[in-house]
């Protein structure tokens, strides 16, 4: 099967569409981004190929006018992070639907697919039911070869955990963290939108379910203490609010006196998201970049003498090393 270029994107509006896009713009692929506000997501034609248009969710027509002209979709609806433009998850499977019979309309050939590790139809209701309905949607379209992707939490900036936890810190040291105690494997943006490039025309990924987990294994509070180690803060305060008090908080907006909790962690967030036995390198011949490293490109502070102290204790070095004046 020879792929074309033509790539539709559902829910690329996050930071994980916006980092995915990139890559997939840069690698030559041409891009469309639908959105239900066009005129909010502009910056996104500055990537080369690509372009915004408007698509209402679920709806039949727009979802045909949107996918027609297109070789592959790419699914990355479940990304929560967009509160203004995210798909509530309880349309999933009307907003799955639309998009199976549209993909079939139109001779769609391939289709990558995010979803997360809990997506689990015998898991009863709720939100592991629907991320298995999308998934087997997007499994339902008889032309194209689909490929979904589980991860257990995508981590960069802007994102919706790490970087709530760095904007808290910025505040204060006292950071409530929803779901402290979830373990979670994380994985950086980036590595995701390398693999994205990959997966494309990876026909051993054809009809596959592949786990996309990080090698590393931690609770969102040290997540939360990794965060504030590489800012340089000691003795942060991180513990972990009721389901009543993190609603409360996140449904305050940008008026909340709380930055670490974000309204897409009491969608998302529903217990650990760890897998035993994966090896991301055997599996897709890269390493995944280590936690503390790629929290280190956006969380660390931008003056680099803040910065020496947490670099020169992940080399093993005495900070008494360093001259006075780099203090």
């Amino acid at each position: 099967m020879r792929l074309g270029k033509k790539i539709a994107v559902f829910g690329g509006s996050g930071f994980i569409g916006r980092e995915v896009g990139y890559a997939l713009a840069h690698a030559g692929y041409a891009l469309t981004f639908y959105v239900r506000r066009p005129a909010r997501y502009r910056e996104l034609t500055l990537l080369p190929n690509a372009r915004v248009r408007a698509w209402q969710p679920g709806d039949k027509v727009s979802t045909q006018a949107a996918v027609a002209d297109h070789h592959i979709l790419l699914n990355l609806l479940v990304d929560q992070s967009d509160r203004l433009e995210a798909v509530a998850p309880e349309r999933f499977a009307e907003v799955g639907q639309s998009l199976q019979q549209a993909a079939s309309k139109a001779g769609i050939q391939r289709i990558l697919h995010l979803s997360y590790v809990d997506a689990d139809g015998k898991a009863g209701e709720g939100w592991c039911k629907q991320l298995a309905v999308l998934e087997s949607a997007m499994h339902g379209v008889a032309c194209a070869q689909t490929t979904t992707l589980r991860t257990s939490l995508i981590i960069g900036a802007q994102d919706d955990t790490s970087s709530c936890y760095r904007d808290q810190l910025k505040r204060m040291a006292f950071v409530p963290v929803y779901g402290a105690e979830y373990r979670m494997q994380p994985l950086w943006v980036r590595d995701l939108a390398r693999l994205m490039v990959d997966m494309v025309s990876h026909r051993e990924s054809f009809g596959k379910k592949r786990i996309v987990v990080g090698d590393d294994t931690l609770t969102l509070k040290e997540l939360a203490l990794e965060v504030a180690e590489i800012m340089g803060i000691e003795n942060a305060m991180v513990f972990s609010p009721c389901r009543l008090n993190a609603r409360l908080l996140s449904a305050l907006g940008p008026l909340s006196p709380i930055k670490s909790l974000h309204p897409a962690q009491l969608v998302t967030l529903r217990g650990d998201r760890v897998v035993d036995n994966v090896d991301f390198e055997a599996q897709f011949g890269f390493k995944p970049t280590e936690v503390e490293v790629a929290l280190s490109t956006y969380v660390t502070p931008h003056d680099i003498r803040h910065r020496y102290h947490f670099f020169r204790k992940e080399a093993g070095r005495d900070l008494s090393e360093l001259p006075k004046e780099l203090l």
